[in-house]
């Protein structure tokens, strides 16, 4: 486990997607930087895939919504996937309100987030 204090990120693989389980606070400053520098990091290196398992987020600001929107773009951008998953009620709950879901893909469950980045898989396979 990687501390970032005052949050966490403990980084797995399942096949080959990245699963980073964060907790903590999630904010401004060296949270938000080191979480960011480590999917960047990821990224860069050519992981294709990556899940973002929020269960253990305590607290999500401002400035931690827009860690994950940019995280989302950059993705993007280097024509990645990366999901979010197992968001703590609060936390959706704001997710909600601005209508990030849907853009962020999140996801209730880790299985379920994994699941949709195997088709991806198969997607691919297929062309």
């Amino acid at each position: 486990m990687v501390d970032a204090s005052p949050s966490r990120i403990r980084e797995r693989w399942s096949d080959d997607i990245v699963v980073l389980e964060l907790g903590g606070d999630v904010g401004a400053g060296a949270a938000a930087d080191a979480f960011r520098a480590r999917v960047i990091g990821l990224l860069e290196k050519g992981t294709r895939k990556v899940v973002v398992n929020l269960e253990m987020v305590r607290y999500l600001d401002s400035t931690g919504v827009g860690t994950l929107l940019a995280l989302k773009a950059s993705a993007v951008r280097r024509h990645c996937h990366l999901r979010f998953c197992c968001l703590p009620a609060p936390v959706k709950r704001m997710l909600d309100q601005l209508h990030l879901t849907y853009v962020l893909e999140v996801y209730a469950e880790e299985e379920q987030a994994l699941k949709s980045l195997s088709h991806e898989r198969e997607r691919n396979a297929s062309r």
